[in-house]
């Protein structure tokens, strides 16, 4: 994953250039607003701001210009104060970039800071010209419209926030081009169907901002069972009153080397939504400093699984549900199903020593037994092999299917 924020050896670089500005930029003194060209701020939302309310008066004050100058495409923002340091600014500048991925026009890559005795001097930069713009957020805002209503009919925030994970996840591709421009914002993911990481994880807190559900990015690093402590973003996201981690991208067979020509009826997989921090943290690792906070809510598991009835300690206590999900999960000759087994011993069984098998000839018992002229081929394909958390999602085909194909 591209880190958001690439300031940091940058800054060390410029902070003793002196720069010739052409413009006058916006500015603010630590008392408030200083210069009557100061933008309008009644056109700034301060209540959406999750981080911002961990700041101080006098931190509040250059995160906010900091928002209104990006939502206005401003080259520069001032703040006539030398009260920051490079830690602040840097820190303040990262809380707006988590609390605000709707803003995917700033190109954070480019920021460039310095500091003086008339205060803090911030140069921004973005991916597209205002005209450009004008189109992408019309096409955004559609696309946020297409999400949210993805969660018509939930009957509660668990419900709403699975809705929106499995359509996001359905819709969008892993990049593993690195050649595309907008992979790691909200508008790759949302508008273009395309995104990393961060790009989910941005998309996935903007529709949860539409929908009034409290969310946060979260950065760090995670062990994908191939490469330790690769860079990485996700989700915490508090759902009727408890608070849990999503991870839209591990989700994703997509990025986890899932063909989704064969899983395309639902390349979905649910091993890291709403899971606990106890759960979670077995492979992904947080970077409080990227994230914007010292701190993260503890997490509890709301388990898709366990609600699923596919949770169990051996293939025998989920075998007849995961047949039926088999079945119910059956278009166009393929079908798939996935489940979770918390015992070591018998999670290694399950694909290793004929459990899926059992699984398929339950199905085609139940199958026999309605009259129904299907039958599951006796082997599966694996699309996902989740050892540390015990889940497995296997994609099956009808006996005239060839998965390979």
């Amino acid at each position: 994953m591209r880190v958001a924020l690439k300031i940091t050896a940058a800054l060390l670089i410029v902070a003793g250039i002196v720069a010739c500005f052409m413009f006058l930029p916006k500015e603010l003194t630590a008392g408030g607003i200083a210069s009557s060209e100061f933008p309008d701020l009644s056109a700034y939302d301060e209540s959406s701001g999750i981080l911002r309310e961990t700041l101080s008066d006098k931190d509040r004050l250059l995160y906010d210009a900091i928002a209104q100058g990006l939502l206005n495409r401003d080259d520069q923002v001032v703040v006539r104060s030398t009260e920051y340091s490079s830690a602040e600014v840097e820190q303040i500048l990262q809380k707006v970039i988590m609390d605000h991925p709707e803003i995917f026009w700033a190109d954070y890559g480019g920021f460039y800071y310095m500091l003086s005795q008339n205060g803090v001097t911030l140069t921004l930069s973005y991916n597209c010209t205002p005209e450009e713009l004008a189109k992408k957020k019309e096409a955004f805002n559609a696309a946020l419209d297409k999400y949210a209503g993805a969660a018509e009919g939930a009957e509660n925030d668990y419900d709403a926030a699975l809705k929106v994970h499995d359509r996001l996840i359905e819709d969008c591709d892993y990049d593993l081009t690195g050649e595309l421009t907008d992979v790691h914002n909200a508008y790759g993911a949302l508008v273009e169907n395309v995104a990393v990481c961060d790009g989910y994880a941005y998309a996935y807190k903007c529709i949860m901002d539409r929908l009034g559900i409290e969310c946060r990015t979260i950065t760090g690093t995670a062990t994908n069972g191939m490469e330790a402590n690769v860079g990485h973003a996700w989700n915490i996201v508090k759902l009727d009153g408890k608070y849990t981690f999503v991870d839209c991208t591990w989700d994703d067979m997509d990025a986890s080397g899932g063909t989704r020509a064969v899983a395309s009826k639902r390349a979905v997989t649910h091993s890291f939504f709403a899971n606990g921090t106890e759960k979670f943290y077995l492979d992904h690792r947080t970077n409080y400093l990227q994230s914007g906070s010292e701190e993260i809510p503890a997490a509890v598991d709301i388990s898709w699984y366990e609600a699923n009835e596919v949770k169990g300690e051996t293939v025998e206590d989920i075998e007849t549900t995961a047949a039926e999900m088999l079945i119910s999960n059956l278009k166009d000759g393929v079908s798939f199903f996935e489940v979770q087994i918390t015992d070591p011993d018998e999670y290694e069984d399950l694909y290793r020593n004929g459990g899926i098998a059992d699984i398929i000839e339950t199905a085609n018992d139940i199958l026999y037994e309605s009259d129904s002229e299907d039958e599951f081929a006796d082997s599966a394909r694996f699309y996902l092999i989740d050892r540390e958390h015990g889940c497995i999602m296997a994609v099956c085909g009808l006996k005239d299917v060839d998965l390979a194909a």
